[in-house]
């Protein structure tokens, strides 16, 4: 019997050696799945947490959970045969969209292929250390690529504020949905005081607008419908950006980086124009702004973009600051400007929040003018940095 592609010895080895695998680790691979293959239940639990990551489309993980768990002792080689898997698609998915096979190794090696190099020589063995799964469906899909500095995968907008343009002025508002809550600074975070509203007629809409300083302002304005268009709304495609941690985020690459990603795009994925450029991360958290000096990257970075609040909260803050989602104030590291100031504001009984980043495709040209910030009468308005 033929072996499904991500037992195949053959399929492994390949991958093995995209990863950078030294032939011991390749072997255990494949030495794993050969015990996988023999074993019926083994190899149901596996073709299933398979299934789950790579072609299924729901956030239920339990597939996955009792695959480790059946596994045991066995289950970072479980989660490596997963990352090279993910390694088998990408390569198969790319190419048939023809997508030049550098930026598909460049997207590869940031991703499963390190994490696979990083296990092997923190452990001294093959596998995979506990991953957020959703994002083996994320790389395992196709649809990300590592384009210079930053990563893009085209998504549909769904979160539940729209962005108007003004006709004549080309100023940018972000109005929010009606119902959604925020607390006293204008963020959804924490315990929250109060809801938005939206009215919507023929002539006008009046709601609740996002200061592009990334919060919620709780006085509706009123945005004349002959005076404003729609730029960005339900279902519109954006390009997701991902920052990796490898490098400095400054403003050059970053631009050339969204730069490239225009045509690209536009040319392997002609089915999907997209409107903007998003991103959700700590990185734009407007909390930083008390941390960080005003020349910083980041702080540089922010200032280009429209930004806005988001869910998410202290524990990703944390996780990319420090490598973990919660931290012992008395232990943890102050070996840089940013963890001394992160310490500091909790020491005083502060929590963390993560922010929101967007750049419309019709303001690239103006990326490094801050856009946003300067052409609008709501940026005016300082946030709550506590």
């Amino acid at each position: 019997m033929i072996p499904p592609p991500f037992l195949d010895p053959l399929v492994i080895r390949s991958c093995c050696a995209d990863a950078g695998l030294a032939a011991n680790y390749a072997q255990a691979f494949v030495d794993f799945a050969a015990g996988v293959r023999a074993d019926p239940e083994l190899a149901r639990q596996a073709t299933a947490a398979r299934d789950h990551l790579f072609d299924a489309t729901g956030t239920e993980d339990e597939t996955v959970a009792r695959a480790e768990a059946a596994f045991g002792d066995d289950a970072h080689l479980l989660r490596g045969l997963m990352l090279l898997e993910s390694i088998r698609l990408v390569r198969e998915r790319q190419n048939a969209r023809g997508v030049p096979a550098d930026i598909t190794h460049a997207t590869l090696d940031h991703h499963p292929c390190s994490t696979l190099r990083d296990y092997a020589a923190q452990h001294g063995r093959a596998g995979a250390d506990r991953w957020i799964w959703s994002w083996y469906r994320t790389v395992g899909s196709g649809d990300l690529y590592r384009l210079g500095r930053l990563e893009f995968i085209p998504e549909k907008w769904v979160l539940p504020f729209r962005f108007f343009v003004h006709t004549q002025t080309g100023e940018t508002l972000a109005i929010l949905d009606a119902g959604e809550r925020f607390d006293d600074e204008g963020y959804n975070t924490g315990a929250t005081t109060w809801a938005t509203t939206l009215t919507e007629t023929d002539e006008a809409i009046v709601g609740c607008p996002i200061s592009p300083r990334g919060f919620a302002l709780q006085a509706p304005v009123r945005l004349p419908r002959r005076e404003w268009r729609l730029a960005l709304g339900p279902g519109d495609t954006v390009l997701d950006m991902h920052i990796p941690g490898d490098e400095p985020l400054a403003i050059e690459p970053v631009r050339s980086a969204l730069l490239s990603a225009e045509p690209f795009f536009d040319h392997f994925y002609p089915e999907q124009r997209f409107v903007a450029y998003v991103c959700d991360s700590w990185v734009f958290s407007t909390q930083l702004e008390a941390m960080l000096p005003p020349e910083s990257n980041i702080l540089r970075m922010q200032c280009e973009g429209y930004l806005f609040p988001v869910g998410d909260g202290q524990a990703p803050f944390l996780n990319f600051t420090f490598g973990a989602t919660s931290i012992d104030l008395a232990t943890a590291p102050r070996d840089t400007r940013l963890r001394r100031a992160v310490i500091a504001h909790m020491e005083k009984g502060g929590t963390l929040r993560c922010g929101g980043f967007l750049l419309l495709r019709r303001d690239l040209a103006r990326f490094g003018e801050k856009p946003y910030r300067n052409y609008s009468h709501y940026s005016g308005l300082a946030p709550n940095l506590r």
